[in-house]
């Protein structure tokens, strides 16, 4: 009996951890997925960032913000730290601390901020992954060393490039297009002559998804004419663009 007990909880361990290491697998393979959909259509890629928002935490005194504000840049080993305090507001903390992989082309933020709210503060800690060039040894290097961060936290991608028109097609055919690439369901977008933003649904991306006036997105795709190169620039993001584009 007590044998069983054993490995009934082996089970429930092994399963949990197994359904976390899947979960994960499927949020970077969301990256990829966009990678891949960029260079199929011939888009050239400019610029690649990952934003990690990770679960709110609470304190119940200053002393409680400034101690998990130390042990957070403790282990956030190789950043260069600006800390800082709003004037604007009083029980308002920030820290951000910067690191670069000039080996791999890679910038990296990590930013903690602190509030009261009530009778507790909130504090808030996220990471800007980005760089210009797209490698296999960049990926490796996401995978690696962010693993454990993705799987617990909110994770958004954006990718930005460019692409030639093809054909003479109008802007809004080129999004729809796009659009089909990565199995996307319109869901509401803004339809200008020059530019064109859409929002939609795609199973390809289905580890994480925003409700918008109760409708599903996970996907936003930002096309702009670029009349002086004569091209159209692209912004690509999963579950939203989180840049201005």
């Amino acid at each position: 009996m007590k044998s069983i007990k054993i490995l009934l909880v082996i089970l429930v361990v092994f399963s949990v951890y197994t359904n976390k290491e899947a979960n994960s697998q499927v949020k970077t393979r969301e990256l990829l997925e966009l990678i891949k959909g960029i260079q199929e259509e011939e888009i050239t890629l400019k610029t690649w960032k990952v934003n990690i928002m990770k679960p709110v935490k609470e304190a119940t005194s200053e002393k409680d913000v400034q101690r998990e504000m130390e042990k957070i840049k403790r282990n956030e080993e190789g950043y260069k730290w600006d800390n800082s305090s709003d004037e604007n507001e009083e029980h308002h903390y920030i820290a951000v601390g910067f690191k670069q992989i000039e080996s791999k082309d890679i910038e990296m933020r990590v930013k903690v901020t602190a509030f009261l709210e009530g009778n507790k503060y909130k504090i808030y800690q996220s990471y800007e992954i980005k760089g210009d060039i797209w490698s296999n040894e960049v990926w490796e290097y996401i995978n690696t060393n962010f693993t454990s961060e993705i799987n617990e936290a909110d994770v958004f991608y954006t990718l930005t490039g460019t692409m030639e028109n093809k054909n003479g097609l109008e802007i809004r055919q080129e999004g729809n297009d796009l659009l089909s690439k990565f199995s996307g369901t319109f869901v509401e977008g803004l339809i200008e002559e020059d530019f064109v933003s859409l929002s939609a649904y795609s199973n390809l991306l289905d580890s994480q998804t925003l409700l918008v006036n109760n409708k599903k997105i996970n996907l936003q795709l930002g096309l702009r004419k670029n009349q002086e190169d004569n091209v159209i620039d692209v912004t690509i993001g999963t579950p939203i663009i989180t840049s201005g584009y």
